[in-house]
């Protein structure tokens, strides 16, 4: 994944799946990536504020397959169509 990439990008990460569901953990965007770190800013919840900042392992975001979004209208369109309102999403089949 490059640099070019992620900057910018709005993300969900995920909870450890509890069978069929998966659970959201954090949202936010990556601001800057700096060398093997993403800084990222979190959202608040409940009214999308920011909250905090902190530096993540772009190989985390890899393995824990945050899911990433380029438009900022994409990312709310999948929180209301997936998460607001909904108890979790779930897992997708394995092939």
């Amino acid at each position: 994944m490059s640099k070019k990439t992620l900057v910018g990008a709005f993300f969900f990460s995920w909870l450890e799946p509890e069978g069929e569901k998966l659970r959201p953990k954090y949202q936010g965007q990556i601001i800057d990536v700096i060398g093997e770190f993403a800084f990222v800013q979190y959202f608040d919840w409940m009214f999308g504020e920011t909250t905090s900042c902190e530096l993540v392992r772009v190989s985390d975001i890899c393995e824990n397959k945050w899911t990433l979004f380029v438009d900022h209208d994409d990312f709310i369109q999948f929180a209301d169509d997936n998460i607001h309102g909904k108890k979790f999403l779930k897992r997708p089949s394995q092939p």
